[in-house]
């Protein structure tokens, strides 16, 4: 059994996981292809929905095949339900067509199965051991027999379980895919990962099982950021995702760790909205994920965002500037800026920046733009520490646009204009506010 620690320790509920299948009896069957489709539900509950496609290079066989499943820990619930994972519902498995019944084991070590027995115990022991304790040792098995016939066998099962949770994050998901390393060749031919979070979801996949940005990619309206983040000791890849799915493909899969999701609370994440490396998407939507900005001037540029949206020349020549940088900004002077030209999740927008409701972290370390060769098709700036730390902002902005599903490099000298009614409240050569 493959342990995965948490985030959580006791400020959270961790509620399990849930892993590639693992043969039990043979370990002689390859599996060729893999599709693992996780879908946020709802607030708590994800389905995990999985496609096999296996192959026997031999005769026709019986064989018992398990999924395994960690026991929750935290604040959460640790008692069997009815023998089953607490926080796992609606189990199903079918092998070529046709549903199966299985069975559920409570376990206390990886070396269960012994001379041909799984060797469990009772619902009333895990009952006992589960009372007045913040950590059980045992998990759960479902197991089911099935006939492998020669050549190509199609295995689907499905299931349900509550997200994890913390005071750090309002969801988290964990899924052992090195379960599948038990199968012949240790390793699967071809991998496909698909994360449907739903509508306008910020989160991140931590860097475990990928080493770049290769095979990633988002099939909707979204973005990357381009550079892994760092956090809790580990690094992270960021998703600022409106509509659609993230897909991540590999072939020869052979993964070392687990996959670990997270939709971390803005204010635990390092990455701040620096306007003077970052650029704005010209979709509304996806901005309301980006994260707290840095310092008052990339607040006055958020605040001012939705007026940009729709043309609004402004006086001030820095902010002015700074749009015009946009691959999307196009000036419209007829346009006089009010709220009443907002809808109301933009006046809600404006009015937020305008309240000071935002956390600014004057404090922060600096965030330099890094732009990586390799990155998907759709992403925006991403982050390295910067060195030395940040005393001024740059004249230079070397970022990527946020265009959905295309990337455009754009590399812009941004410097005040001596326009007429241009007021300048910023001086960028000194870096400081005058």
């Amino acid at each position: 059994m493959v342990t995965i620690v948490s985030l959580m320790a006791n400020d959270g509920a961790y509620r399990g996981n849930g892993g590639n299948l693992i043969p039990i009896t043979d370990s002689t069957i390859s599996v060729t292809k893999e599709i693992l489709t996780i879908t946020r539900v709802d607030d708590e509950t994800v389905e995990v929905d999985v496609y096999y496609e296996f192959y026997n290079d031999g005769k026709e066989k019986e064989m018992l095949i398990g999924f395994e499943a960690m026991s929750p820990y935290g604040d959460a619930n640790f008692y069997p339900k009815k023998g089953e994972h607490p926080y796992i519902s609606g189990f199903t498995v079918q092998v070529n067509e046709s549903y199966l019944q299985y069975d559920v084991a409570i376990v206390m070590d990886s070396t269960y199965y012994k001379n041909g027995i799984i060797n469990k115990i009772s619902n009333a022991k895990a009952l006992h051991l589960a009372e007045n304790s913040d950590y059980v040792e045992f998990f759960y098995v479902y197991h089911f027999k099935c006939i492998v016939k020669g050549g190509k066998n199609i295995i689907k099962h499905t299931y349900r379980q509550t997200m994890s949770s913390s005071v750090m994050e309002d969801y988290s998901v964990d899924y052992v895919l090195t379960a599948a390393n038990r199968w012949k060749h240790g390793a699967i031919e071809d991998f496909t990962l698909i994360l449907d979070m739903g509508r306008q979801q910020r989160f991140s996949v931590q860097k475990s099982f990928f080493k770049s940005f290769d095979g990633w990619k988002i099939n909707g309206s979204g973005i990357f950021l381009c550079e892994f983040f760092h956090l809790f000791g580990e690094d992270w890849l960021g998703i600022l995702l409106e509509t659609g799915k993230v897909e991540y493909k590999k072939t020869n899969f052979r993964p070392t760790s687990e996959l670990h999701l997270s939709s971390f609370h803005s204010w635990i994440l390092p990455v701040k909205f620096d306007a003077l490396s970052w650029s704005l998407p010209g979709i509304f939507y996806i901005t309301k994920l980006y994260p707290d900005p840095i310092d008052d001037f990339s607040k006055k540029i958020l605040k001012n965002y939705p007026f940009a949206l729709k043309g609004y020349v402004f006086k001030n020549c820095d902010l002015q500037s700074y749009f015009e940088q946009q691959s999307w900004y196009t000036s419209n002077e007829s346009y006089q800026a009010s709220l009443d030209s907002l809808s109301e999740e933009e006046q809600e927008w404006v009015l937020k920046w305008t309240n000071s409701a935002a956390s600014l972290l004057h404090s922060s370390v600096g965030l330099a733009p890094h732009i990586v060769q390799a990155a998907p098709s759709s992403c925006i700036i991403g982050f390295l520490p910067a060195q030395p730390p940040r005393t001024s902002p740059s004249l230079t902005i070397n970022t990527r646009t946020a265009i959905p599903m295309k990337a455009i490099d754009i590399t812009a000298n941004i410097k005040p204009k001596s326009t007429k009614n241009c007021i300048s409240s910023y001086s960028w050569y000194k870096g400081i506010k005058v």
